[in-house]
């Protein structure tokens, strides 16, 4: 169990009005293991159950089993499911692509609410850093305060609202104009820092473009709503569960 791929093929008879979704369990270390609600981590065996609205696997994960090696962010071994390469050759198998699909759509929910909301707040976004990489371009909490948490894998980060998934940060980069830049639709991005700001970071970044082929438009967005994959994915590789830009 030691893939979060494998870990989540446990969940198919897992029930969609859980409180917490199949998804951020595996993302969290955690399989089925049956009845009802009762998960167990791969790594250090703790079983939890009972999970209520406003639960974080992740942070209950690390409060009930504190020195659970995975939680610690020690190498045990963990593949995550978000490992982006970054090569256009990569390919996903269509059995488990169709699965995420479905998977991803559950759990996003309607229109209007956030893909992910056990990270809905700060600390619990700051939280997923544990083992951000040392020397990495950019804070955790600047991260955090733009809406992102860390997904495990290089320095890879996705939105808590709207899916949207950013890497390969440089110095100086900062998390509140790449989130304007790639992700303008996102509700936390334009009631956090107004609609005008993100209509100025569009205009300024698209404006200085001279291919128009080589950016990705408005419409290639990843969030609540129908996902639009384009041929135009520079730096980036897009995924059935995200966009990853850059």
């Amino acid at each position: 169990m030691r893939g979060e791929e494998e870990r989540l093929r446990t969940f198919e008879n897992w029930r969609r009005d859980t409180p917490v979704t199949a998804g951020n369990l595996a993302r969290a270390g955690f399989y089925f293991l049956g009845p009802e609600d009762k998960v167990q981590c791969f790594c250090c065996g703790g079983i939890l159950r009972y999970w209520v609205h406003g639960d974080s696997p992740i942070v209950e994960h690390k409060r009930h089993f504190p020195t659970c090696s995975f939680v610690q962010g020690r190498a045990v071994g963990n593949i995550p499911l978000f490992v982006v390469s970054g090569s256009p050759s990569d390919s996903v198998d269509g059995q488990l692509l169709s699965q995420l699909q479905r998977m991803t759509v559950d759990d996003q929910g309607t229109a209007g609410q956030a893909v992910y909301p056990e990270m809905e707040l700060e600390e619990s976004r700051l939280t997923t850093f544990h083992n951000w990489p040392m020397g990495a371009a950019v804070q955790p909490d600047i991260l955090a305060r733009a809406g992102f948490f860390y997904t495990g894998h290089g320095d890879n980060v996705k939105c808590f609202y709207c899916d949207g998934g950013l890497r390969n940060w440089e110095p100086g980069d900062d998390p509140w104009q790449e989130h304007a830049k790639w992700f303008p639709r996102c509700d936390f991005l334009i009631q956090t820092r107004g609609r005008d700001y993100v209509s100025n970071i569009q205009a300024t970044h698209f404006h200085r473009e001279t291919v128009v082929t080589t950016f990705i438009p408005q419409e290639v967005m990843w969030g609540p709503g129908s996902p639009t994959l384009s041929s135009h994915t520079p730096w980036g590789t897009a995924l059935s569960t995200g966009l990853f830009i850059k």
